[in-house]
């Protein structure tokens, strides 16, 4: 790997001018297809029903129903009845599905109230809406207590029942075990689910990926087939495994993730996605720090235990906290990954997320000051510090940007995701271009050729590898003529 320092990449033979152009044509693709694929599509559809049942009439007027079902009956006698809500049609696409309760108040209130109400409840699916739309009750299994918070004319409640949608129509049954006496309230049930357009979104912008990617591995290793793999330099092997690696980041397995609904496909996603981003962390560190040490010198020894091992067992803990923390947010339906969740679990993997995340940008800041400040001395090598560092460097910039943006914008976590699969896919199929050979044009340094008169009494022999990428030379002195015989290119 590696075995000539004077081969040039696509990118390093770019000047300075050119780099920056390049960077910024890239992060303008970058910000644009982000806002495109999460802009202007909403994550959720929101639905509301009225939860008074009225025979007759649709509108909330005590005085004038006769018939229905008051789910919080607020008089003397108070007379608790199980109230059903059927919901749908539904499609699978829909995905998830978001359960809330509100109220309004006919009579506005003079002062605040505060209070909890233990609620029985039962969440069935059904195929078809004449089952759904059966009389009778089912047993109410499940319970929750609700906390109301009801100022002026309104009422809000922390109910948040997530459901993972399997059926095309739902019915919720609830029954509240007690209320308070003389508050009358209009009780609405809101459903949030889903978009489909949303879903159909994410699954075009993965499906067109998995075969670019495909197709940019092919053309890769089209246009390094003319050289040995051993000839290869070593950012070049690694940008090959990055485009292997792209095409289990985009999870060609998603779609049995939508269609079968089950826990295992979601632990799948997650441990592709979380090994991807892995390696992509891996990609930047490992390429940085071999700029500037000499890989074809490396016996296999120093290759892996001194150099290639640290790097993969600290992304893989890195891979594996981002793993566990996305899959928590998946099972646990946080859609804000800032706020608005109380999940211990999730809130410890956040912060040792962020731990190891700062970890590895102190390693990866002092690689790059190291590897810059040296690169005088690299020779040819040094072009290709400037390109890949500079390019590196304003790309995860802008994606830093990106992400900030949005993370604190209010979108929820599906758009987070969504922008961080679009700036992955692009940053591979960047580097999968740039990085392919080019020696056409590379003017070649003149070296200067010295012929020893007496050869057998000049010995020079490379004693060992210092772990400051120094070659140490044990040279032996003796009498000897070097003769400056011819300047040739």
């Amino acid at each position: 790997m590696g075995a000539f320092d004077d081969k040039q990449t696509l990118l390093s033979s770019l000047n300075r001018i050119g780099l920056v152009i390049t960077a910024i044509v890239f992060a303008f693709l970058a910000i644009a297809l982000t806002v495109i694929s999460t802009a202007f599509t909403s994550t959720l559809t929101t639905t509301s029903t009225n939860y008074w049942q009225c025979l007759n009439q649709t509108s909330f007027n005590r005085s004038v129903c006769t018939q229905g079902v008051d789910p919080f009956p607020s008089g003397p006698e108070q007379a608790f009845i199980p109230s059903k809500v059927v919901i749908g049609r539904l499609a699978r696409l829909n995905y998830k599905m978001f359960i809330s309760l509100s109220a309004s108040i006919p009579t506005p209130l003079t002062e605040a109230k505060h209070f909890t109400v233990p609620i029985h409840y039962a969440l069935l699916g059904f195929e078809t809406i004449g089952a759904a739309n059966t009389t009778e009750i089912p047993e109410l299994t499940s319970s929750v207590n609700v906390k109301f918070d009801c100022d002026k004319g309104a009422c809000t409640t922390d109910l948040q029942l997530p459901q993972t949608i399997e059926y095309n129509f739902y019915t919720f049954t609830i029954l509240p075990e007690s209320f308070p006496k003389g508050l009358i309230i209009d009780p609405t049930l809101i459903v949030q689910t889903s978009n489909k357009i949303f879903t159909l979104c994410e699954l075009f912008w993965r499906t067109s990926f998995i075969v670019i990617g495909s197709i940019q591995l092919c053309v890769f290793l089209i246009c390094m087939r003319k050289e040995r793999y051993q000839d290869w330099l070593f950012e070049q092997t690694c940008t090959g495994f990055l485009l292997y690696f792209l095409i289990l980041f985009n999870n060609p397995m998603v779609y049995l993730e939508y269609q079968f609904r089950n826990w295992f496909f979601s632990l799948i996603s997650s441990v592709m996605e979380s090994f991807a981003i892995g390696y992509l962390l891996f990609y930047f560190l490992v390429v940085f720090d071999s700029l500037r040490k000499n890989m074809k010198a490396m016996n296999m020894k120093s290759l892996w235990l001194g150099f290639l091992v640290p790097r993969i067992v600290f992304c893989s803990i890195v891979a594996v906290a981002v793993g566990c923390f996305v899959f928590t947010q998946k099972v646990y339906d946080i859609k804000n990954l800032i706020a608005g969740t109380k999940n211990g679990v999730l809130i410890t993997l956040g912060v040792l997320v962020i731990l190891i995340v700062m970890t590895y940008t102190f390693w990866l800041f002092f690689s790059f000051i190291r590897t810059f400040t040296e690169r005088k001395k690299l020779g040819e090598k040094g072009r290709r510090v400037i390109g890949f560092g500079i390019f590196t460097l304003i790309i995860v910039f802008v994606f830093t940007i990106v992400l900030t943006v949005l993370l604190f914008g209010g979108y929820d976590s599906s758009v987070f995701y969504l922008a961080s699969i679009v700036y992955y896919n692009l940053y591979c199929f960047a580097m999968g271009f740039l990085m392919i050979s080019y020696n056409k044009g590379v003017e070649q340094k003149k070296v200067k050729q010295f012929v020893i008169d007496n050869p057998s009494e000049i010995a020079m022999t490379v004693q060992d590898y210092g772990d400051d990428d120094e070659i140490i030379i044990n040279e032996q002195v003796n009498e000897g003529v070097l003769n400056d015989e011819q300047i040739s290119l």
